[in-house]
């Protein structure tokens, strides 16, 4: 059996994290690495033992080479169990990053080579004579237990045994090593006992194979005295030594270890010490894939089916593209593997293996979609123009270099839709497979690839499930829609329109059991305008879209015969605003104006015209019973909208007529002027165009909200909002007599 030191029992590498360790044996190789490392070792066992040899194995780092190598010294192994016990391969590991500075290293290398030493020549039963085996080790020996006592003086020892001086060291170096030697020789004679020794040992039948993984992670200056040491010790016979390294990563360390050196063709000084170099095959293009899926097949082994052409692509950007190293594979697989099990219920296995592929490898181009997240999910909060969009989306794609940017765009298309539809000559596809809310093109999606978790401002993908599940009960969903009500957000409000939006997406396409979604949105509707209109993360229309859609849908999902009936029964216990939006909201979405909306729109409605008609007049009746009812609604211009379209004025006007001393009435018709003809930004209201509906009659309101002003009628936010009126009323109505005066001229 091939002896091996107790040190080198294990990989060359077995010390390293599992998630970067090379493989052990020829079982795992994927990469195809087996044939030549089988040639290198019948090499390396079939060379005559009489002279030492300094064997290179490089590449770049990354691409394989301590795999090579184990796979090698397995190969050796095999090999040299026919030879007879005494002339076997010692196989000794020295990890030199174990050490920093010329002492140490010199310390562990000394170390390593008496173990190998002692394997080899240690017995009487080895044809070498025992006195001389005694010598070899207290010369070697001596030196290494000596050496961290003299700490530089080791550097110098190992130049002094190949031929060489250090001219300031070179004294204490030669007493160091003579007071090591039992028999005391003088300095002068230290060289000649080397050579002495060399030539005895050269009768020793077994063999030495030191392998030096990784030299090129070493520093400069102690790559270059590593270096002196194999070169001295490089000659001995029997001795192999193995260095594993980056050729350009060398030449470059011993280039610059010296500055007044530069002008020497340094390289030389490796070729000088490395007998025999080779070149590491690269790895086959489908190891690399095969690697790739090893690390990548478990976490995706309980993921729900996603689309193939997807998987397809990405994985082709993978192989194509980036991996094209062993560790370019680790390390990508060694993220994913910490990344993913995190994000797995929140987002889609090919959009985030894209992702982490930028992020390893296109870290600019990652960080420009980072960074734009409004722009390249479609989710324009900035209200940009295109032009504007379209400059920032080809800035974004122009940090890929260009000899790969058409497959990277080609993916950035695939997961961005809504922003490659900006790009010249790509690829356009369609941007509803991107609106579920798992995929990072989704703005609802987006956060989450990004921090390896869902938002806390968000609903996870668990409480999505928990909100699809609750649709077909309607004590589970008031309670989940008063959770959101009163569950505060980090950036301000509550998760009403967070709420909102999650019953948009899980009710996309069809579903069962609508009643009970009908039946909240219209019991709570109005509730959720009252909140909505407090809270800031709810858009302009402070619910009111949200209630009509969501009513819409419902009612799709019932029998076109069942609608009317089943739309009636759940009014019976909704509020002013919320019947009056969800009867309006039977036609396709329009306007503010929905007086002049109604009527045309008739013919869009989910029910049969003369249902959504008899529907409508029996509300309005109950409206005209009451109208009262109209300022307390959250939304009464919406009653009064739909009352106006059904009626007409007149009605209504005759009621703001009897209410004239009513500040109430007066400032909710001011109110409703005011949210429709200015600025919703209360620094920036203005009544900036014409009044047009016929129930207002301007200048009755402006002289009896004068006269309330000066009453001290209105409370403080409403007298505010009467003063602005008046003001901006009064400009209207003289512009206007001013008109009328130059037309009767």
């Amino acid at each position: 059996m091939t002896g091996e030191t107790e040190s080198a029992s294990q990989s060359v590498t077995g010390d390293r994290l599992g998630g970067d360790a090379p493989i052990e044996t020829s079982d795992d190789d994927l990469l195809g690495f087996g044939a030549f490392a089988k040639a290198l070792a019948l090499g390396l066992v079939e060379r005559a033992p009489d002279a030492g040899l300094v064997v290179g194995l490089q590449a770049r780092w990354g691409m394989g080479k301590s795999s090579a190598v184990n796979l090698c010294l397995e190969h050796v192994r095999r090999l040299d169990t026919a030879r007879p016990e005494g002339e076997q391969i010692v196989i000794q590991a020295f990890n030199p990053w174990f050490f920093s500075g010329v002492d140490a290293l010199t310390t562990g290398y000394l170390s390593a080579l008496t173990d190998a030493v002692e394997v080899v020549l240690g017995p009487r039963s080895l044809s070498l004579p025992q006195r001389t085996w005694r010598k070899v080790k207290t010369f070697v020996g001596g030196a290494r237990d000596h050496s961290d006592a003299v700490g530089a003086s080791a550097a110098g020892a190992v130049t002094l045994f190949s031929g060489g001086a250090v001219a300031p060291l070179s004294g204490a170096i030669k007493g160091t090593i003579v007071s090591a030697l039992k028999n005391k020789p003088t300095a002068d004679d230290l060289s000649k006992r080397f050579d002495k020794l060399v030539g005895r040992l050269t009768g020793a039948n077994g063999r030495v194979l030191i392998v030096v993984d990784d030299l090129d992670r070493l520093q400069p200056s102690d790559l270059r005295q590593l270096l002196s040491i194999v070169k001295t010790f490089g000659n001995l016979p029997g001795v192999t030594h193995l260095l594993v390294y980056d050729r350009d990563i060398v030449d470059v360390a011993l280039a610059d270890a010296r500055a007044d050196q530069r002008a020497r063709r340094l390289p030389s000084y490796r070729e000088k010490i490395v007998q025999a170099e080779f070149d590491l095959p690269h790895a086959t293009l489908a190891g690399l894939r095969g690697l790739l899926a090893r690390g990548v097949d478990p976490l995706i082994a309980a993921e729900p089916d996603f689309d193939q052409m997807d998987w397809f692509y990405a994985a082709h950007l993978a192989s194509d593209v980036y991996l094209r190293s062993p560790r370019d594979v680790v390390r990508f697989t060694n993220g994913l593997s910490i990344a993913w099990p995190s994000i797995a219920g929140e987002a889609y296995f090919p959009d985030f293996f894209v992702l982490e592929l930028w992020r390893l490898f296109e870290r600019d181009f990652y960080d420009g979609i980072r960074d734009h997240k409004e722009i390249v999910t479609g989710d324009n909060q900035q209200s940009l123009r295109d032009v504007e969009r379209k400059k920032i989306v080809q800035s974004i794609v122009e940090r890929v270099p260009e000899p790969r940017r058409s497959q990277v765009v080609h993916l950035f298309s695939r997961l961005f839709p809504n922003a490659a539809r900006l790009l010249d000559n790509a690829h356009h596809f369609d941007r509803s497979k991107v609106e579920g809310r798992w995929r990072v093109g989704a703005p609802l999606g987006f956060e989450a690839y990004f921090r390896m978790c869902p938002p806390e401002d968000e609903y996870s993908q668990a409480d999505l499930e928990r909100i699809k599940q609750a649709i077909a009960d309607d004590a589970a969903l008031d309670v989940l829609l008063s959770d959101a009500m009163g569950r505060a957000v980090i950036s301000g409000g509550t998760f009403l329109p967070k709420f909102l939006a999650a019953l948009y997406q899980v009710t996309a396409g069809a579903f069962s059991h609508p009643i009970p979604l009908l039946w909240l949105v219209a019991r709570r509707g109005d509730e959720i305008l009252t909140c909505g209109k407090a809270d800031p993360g709810m858009r302009w229309q402070h619910g009111r879209e949200d209630i009509r859609g969501l009513a819409r849908r419902c009612l799709l999902q019932i029998p076109s015969e069942r609608r009317s009936e089943a739309l009636r029964e759940a009014l019976v216990g909704a509020g002013a605003s919320t019947s009056a939006i969800i009867l309006a909201g039977q036609f396709e979405p329009h306007n503010m104006d929905l007086a002049d909306d109604v009527r045309r729109r008739m013919e869009d409605s989910v029910l049969e015209a003369d249902e959504a008609r008899a529907l409508a007049d029996d509300f309005i009746a109950a409206v005209e019973t009451d109208p009262g009812i109209i300022l307390t609604a959250p939304v009464g211009w919406q009653v009064v909208s739909l009352w106006d379209s059904l009626r007409g004025p007149a009605p209504i006007k005759a009621w703001i007529d009897c209410n004239l001393e009513d500040p109430r009435v007066i400032i909710f018709v001011i109110d409703m002027i005011m949210s429709h003809v200015s600025s919703t930004i209360g620094e920036y209201r203005q009544l900036r165009g014409p009044v047009s509906w016929e129930f207002v009659d301007l200048r009755q309101l402006l002289e009896v909200a004068s006269m309330m002003l000066a009453a001290g009628q209105f409370s403080d936010d409403q007298e505010e909002l009467a003063k602005v009126f008046v003001r901006d009323a009064s400009k209207q109505l003289d512009a206007a007599t001013g008109d009328d005066a130059d037309d009767a001229e």
